[in-house]
């Protein structure tokens, strides 16, 4: 889930949130907006905070995907 659908869904005002991670609200909008991606460090409190709604992945666009082999790769 992205950060400003969990925010928004939750309620959770930014400044309350930007506080509990540890960031400026400047800092949160850039994350909310794509515009920064978080640290390591960052990520881990926001995941925390959000009880793993919102995780690493969710800031690069990266879902669980499976890839099916190509009949070539099964061959070889």
């Amino acid at each position: 889930m992205k950060l400003d659908a969990w925010l928004s869904t939750t309620g959770t005002p930014d400044n309350e949130f930007a506080r509990r991670i540890g960031v400026s609200r400047v800092t949160l909008f850039r994350f909310k907006t794509g515009r920064r991606v978080p640290d390591r460090s960052t990520m881990e409190k926001i995941s925390a905070e959000t009880r793993g709604d919102v995780a690493p992945n969710d800031f690069f666009g990266l879902g669980a995907t499976s890839i099916a082999p190509t009949p070539e790769a099964i061959a070889s």
